[in-house]
């Protein structure tokens, strides 16, 4: 990890190795791939020009703006035994609001931003999400840290600190939900929606 990231990136990262060591994910990656959501626009014109030699034409193309792309923090490549607890695909008749994140083949696109992000932030992430799903009809699921721990379960990395490698003191007053309680609980009520 040499290149720097912001924390919430590392934060997704930490969550998705564990899940990577319990083999519900196969590949992950940074930056996976960019996205064109509108070409460069350009315009044509002509124009009449009066010289001492006569009336001629000129045209040519101006440009008007630039291209705009967009490249997901994270591609997600699913084992299939995460389908269900973790993940479903889109268009398949599932109801998405009972899984973490949504998914296109099994695999997932993923944003991850702090909890407190800035109202700018979140409008230009919310335009390019749209324009994700107009365009490649790709949905690009928005992971807030740490909150998104608070619903799946919190890596054993984020639990100490940076210098000093001690418990967190969020984490001194309340247990942390771990990732093998929480795959208990996801397989449990997956049993209970099928049985």
């Amino acid at each position: 990890m040499t290149e720097t990231k912001p924390d919430s990136e590392h934060e997704f990262e930490w969550w998705a190795e564990e899940l990577i060591k319990r083999g519900y994910i196969d590949n992950i990656k940074h930056h996976p791939q960019a996205f064109l959501l509108t070409p460069k626009a350009h315009f044509e014109y002509s124009e009449v020009k009066v010289t001492k030699r006569g009336v001629g034409t000129k045209s040519g193309t101006g440009f008007l703006m630039y291209e705009w792309t967009y490249t997901p923090d994270f591609g997600i490549w699913w084992n299939k035994k995460a389908y269900g607890l973790l993940y479903y695909n889109m268009g398949e008749g599932h109801n998405l609001k009972e899984t973490i994140l949504y998914g296109h083949d099994d695999m997932s696109l993923v944003e991850s931003k702090p909890d407190y992000m800035f109202r700018k932030e979140g409008k230009l992430f919310s335009m390019k999400q749209k324009a994700m799903w107009n365009i490649n009809k790709l949905y690009v699921n928005l992971c807030n840290f740490p909150k998104f721990f608070s619903t799946t379960f919190v890596p054993e990395k984020y639990l100490w600190t940076d210098v000093h490698k001690k418990l967190k003191a969020d984490y001194q007053r309340k247990k942390p939900r771990m990732i093998d309680e929480f795959l208990e609980m996801r397989i449990e009520w997956q049993r209970k929606k099928i049985g």
